[in-house]
């Protein structure tokens, strides 16, 4: 909704944002049971690739599994809601693309000019 053709926007490079935390996952390979491959699997944007890693590789606690299950499902629950603040004001604004600052003040709920 914030893009109106991704062919010649100038934030299409942030489409490969998504692809970031799964190239960061590649961390837990090297030391799965190390501090790094802790904090990805519990951090909410790279716990979805790093978890199932760590849990081939290594054996993590049952409450390190839970807590990063928790969080994940606690961020995607807020996400979703953010996301949906977002949508709505972009839909409205149909034929001008956004910037980094109007999109920051929807996300916090200010859709009014100030």
């Amino acid at each position: 909704a914030t893009l109106d053709d991704p062919n010649t926007s100038s934030r299409s490079s942030l489409l490969m944002l998504p692809t970031l935390p799964v190239v960061l996952s590649m961390a837990v390979i090297r030391d799965p049971d190390g501090g790094i491959a802790r904090f990805l699997a519990l951090f909410p944007l790279t716990s979805a690739p790093a978890l199932p890693m760590r849990l081939v590789l290594s054996d993590p606690g049952p409450l390190e599994i839970c807590a990063s299950l928790v969080l994940l499902a606690g961020s995607a629950w807020l996400a979703r809601r953010v996301a949906g603040r977002i949508f709505e004001i972009g839909m409205l604004m149909y034929g001008k693309e956004p910037t980094i600052q109007e999109i920051l003040r929807w996300a916090r709920g200010a859709s009014k000019e100030r």
